[in-house]
């Protein structure tokens, strides 16, 4: 019976130091899942931060080799216009200025489709934004209207990935089958079921999703400012009556 307080005594110190521990190690969980937290936030915002680096340097070397090639158009708008338009060349192999005009048109067409080549594989990764990638098919349209490039597309369609194979692949064949006043939308569609995640005929696709951004291009309505509500309001079209934008 005296060994009783001392026994107590021990059992409560035994106790203590158990709750002691599981406190510490609850504390320790504690701190370590805070920490992880902490990282992973860090981690995800660094990534944040490296992805709106890689997309602004993207668009930044694009806008940069755009320019080039838009400079050497420029440079050599005498010589290309001997070659360049729907219908074709307005001089042959007997006029002296021929093999330099064609040297000078391949040139640019290399150019202009190995951008088109990085464009297209941006867009395919969602590096570049739907909105942006629809804006340059205009320009791929430009060149589809050349002749000259349409009779050679079949010599040089190999040298390119499968996204820019199809799309001028398509272009070339809608514009030799489709009236002009029709072209434009047609391709618009193709090129919007081409960049789809989808298989290319997936039409369905268009109907949702960031490539109805590409299939509706040319629909979207001119914006115009009305000063008497001081709004901004969509009109389709030159000197049609301004309609209040949705969103």
């Amino acid at each position: 019976m005296d060994q009783m307080p001392e026994l107590l005594g021990m059992s409560w110190l035994e106790n203590g130091i158990g709750l002691a521990g599981w406190i510490i190690a609850a504390l320790s969980l504690l701190v370590a899942l805070f920490s992880l937290r902490a990282s992973s936030t860090q981690f995800a915002r660094a990534q944040m931060r490296e992805n709106q680096v890689r997309v602004a340097t993207s668009y930044m070397q694009l806008e940069l080799a755009s320019s080039d090639i838009f400079r050497f158009t420029a440079e050599n708008a005498a010589m290309l216009s001997l070659l360049r338009g729907p219908k074709g060349p307005i001089i042959g192999p007997e006029d002296p200025r021929f093999t330099t005009a064609c040297e000078v048109l391949n040139n640019l067409y290399y150019q202009t489709l190995n951008l088109f080549e990085v464009c297209s594989r941006l867009r395919r990764d969602e590096v570049v934004s739907p909105a942006v990638f629809a804006s340059w098919i205009a320009w791929f349209i430009e060149l589809i209207e050349d002749r000259y490039l349409r009779d050679h597309w079949e010599g040089i369609r190999a040298n390119y990935t499968d996204d820019l194979r199809v799309i001028m692949d398509v272009g070339c064949d809608l514009y030799e089958r489709l009236p002009p006043d029709r072209f434009d939308d047609a391709f618009y569609l193709a090129v919007a079921s081409i960049m789809s995640k989808e298989p290319y005929h997936a039409e369905q696709r268009i109907k949702h999703g960031p490539c109805r951004e590409i299939a509706e291009w040319r629909q979207k309505k001119r914006v115009v400012w009305d000063e008497e509500n001081k709004r901004l309001v969509g009109s389709p079209s030159p000197g049609t009556s301004p309609q209040k934008l949705h969103a």
